[in-house]
């Protein structure tokens, strides 16, 4: 808000005035293809949403898009730096009790790829490339235009945890 705001304006009436918005205005807000089946596919001890948003608005637009917001959720609320800082992503994986070098991230944002880049994690960036800023793909990177060629295979191991293969 401070970047774009007029020399004097009131910061937090506008923030709070935007907020709002945001939490009222829910037209347009719709699942990626293939996303409620990649979601329940996946054990729900095996995912997190780390977002940008406060947990009301992240609550809200799950609901909005019709998806089952995941146990864990990394919100704004609960970091003490945003993306692009990784802390969201570290933050999930220690409460998935995940090495970060096993997590993969889909992500549809420039802060949020370079967040996952910065944790050590596998990047999914999903979009059309020409329709978002998204910058060229890392090595190690993989880009789909959204979930509906994702399969997903789980499989219990021997300690209890989850074998999960994704095909892009």
């Amino acid at each position: 808000m401070r970047r774009y705001a007029p020399a004097g304006a009131d910061i937090a009436a506008l923030t709070a005035e935007l907020g709002e918005m945001e939490r009222s205005r829910t037209d347009g807000v719709i699942a990626l293809p293939g996303a409620e089946a990649l979601l329940a596919g996946l054990p729900d001890d095996a995912i997190a949403l780390v977002t940008s948003a406060d947990q009301i608005l992240a609550d809200i637009r799950m609901q909005a898009a019709g998806l089952t917001m995941p146990s864990t959720a990394v919100t704004a609320e609960s970091v003490t730096r945003g993306k692009p800082h990784p802390e969201g992503y570290l933050k999930a994986a220690a409460l998935l009790g995940a090495d970060p070098a096993d997590v993969v991230v889909f992500e549809d944002a420039p802060a949020g790829i370079a967040a996952a880049r910065a944790a050590g994690m596998r990047t999914v960036v999903v979009g059309d490339p020409a329709a978002r800023h998204n910058a060229e793909l890392e090595p190690g990177m993989w880009r789909i235009p959204d979930y509906s060629a994702v399969t997903v295979t789980t499989v219990k191991d021997d300690d209890g945890g989850h074998l999960i293969t994704l095909t892009l």
